[in-house]
């Protein structure tokens, strides 16, 4: 698996460069840590509860859990969707989207909370994004990526598979992961994904 992931990591590296540099950026590749246990530091504090995976914009590190259930059902696609969810939080630290966000003050939950779901169905766009772009590669049939998408949703499309569910409050409705994640699978492009312009009904 650890193979796997760093080859996926590599692939990703390679997608997203000439995308970043293109749109005047500096691109630096982010490192990727395997955990086989929910705990110790990310970068940025203790490794979450509920996450099977997270990306510290500090540090630009992923930290990705293995989790037994993940072992006992690795689908090489659920890998590679998560780990691409994570590079998607890579692309907007490399872009200033994640120094632009409001940080919290007491008063805007509201509004800190409506950001945390765009920044997450964008990731999930993203990763999609290049799922789609390199899809013929990878010899799969149609019907694999919309299994993938019927079981999406907040952490259900990882709790399909037996993973943590992360909540729908901070990375939006079942229904609306399904559908930035089809937009970027589709688009097969950052341009499908701007959830920041979107109505909040797609983003709730």
């Amino acid at each position: 698996m650890k193979d796997y992931l760093t080859g996926v990591l590599g692939c990703l590296d390679e997608a997203w460069a000439p995308r970043i540099r293109k749109a005047g950026f500096r691109f630096t590749k982010p490192s990727l840590q395997i955990i086989t246990k929910p705990k110790g530091g990310t970068g940025c504090g203790a490794f979450p509860a509920g996450a099977q995976a997270v990306y510290c914009s500090l540090n630009k590190k992923i930290t990705y859990w293995v989790s037994p259930d993940l072992l006992r059902a690795p689908g090489d696609l659920v890998l590679m969707l998560i780990l691409a969810h994570e590079y998607g939080h890579h692309v907007q630290q490399l872009t200033g989207m994640f120094k632009a966000r409001t940080p919290y003050n007491g008063k805007n939950a509201a509004r800190v909370l409506d950001e945390s779901r765009r920044a997450e169905l964008q990731a999930e766009c993203l990763g999609a994004a290049f799922i789609g772009d390199v899809w013929y590669s990878l010899g799969r049939s149609n019907d694999d990526w919309y299994y993938l998408v019927r079981n999406s949703g907040s952490g259900s499309f990882l709790s399909a598979f037996g993973l943590k569910d992360q909540g729908e409050v901070t990375h939006g409705l079942r229904a609306n992961v399904g559908y930035w994640l089809e937009r970027g699978y589709n688009g097969e492009s950052a341009a499908a994904c701007n959830t920041w312009k979107a109505p909040k009904s797609k983003v709730s």
